[in-house]
């Protein structure tokens, strides 16, 4: 779909309680934006991985389970001529994307904040 707009409801029937609350909060999100309320921008980072310099990673993920269960398993196997790429954003590199993108939001959000602020004759 396209990655600008929050999907139709007609579609959340097929989804389940997680993809629905995320589909709520950011058409709400959506909506606010639209009216001027809040300046947003809603990001769909992908697959999270784990942290480069830790190691640490979210052993409830599904992504995890999977592997570490064919490890466990045996279930893999390695060759040279066949790869097998996953696209995955270690967690320490998400955050700090995250962070830097929100702080050049807050920034432009405070701008705006005062702007009204001085028209309104209100001095906070």
């Amino acid at each position: 779909g396209d990655e600008s707009t929050v999907e139709p409801a007609s579609k959340l029937g097929r989804l389940g309680g997680y993809a629905q609350s995320k589909w709520v909060a950011e058409a709400r999100i959506t909506s606010a934006a639209r009216r001027g309320l809040l300046p947003c921008t809603i990001h769909r980072p992908g697959l999270i991985g784990s942290d480069t310099v830790t190691g640490s990673a979210n052993t409830n993920d599904w992504l995890t389970r999977f592997v570490s269960g064919c490890i466990l398993i045996g279930g893999y196997s390695y060759s040279e001529e066949k790869e097998a790429d996953i696209n995955l954003t270690p967690v320490n590199h998400a955050a700090a994307i995250m962070l830097g993108l929100s702080h050049a939001y807050d920034a432009r959000w405070r701008g705006a904040c005062q702007k009204r602020q001085r028209r309104s004759g209100r001095d906070e």
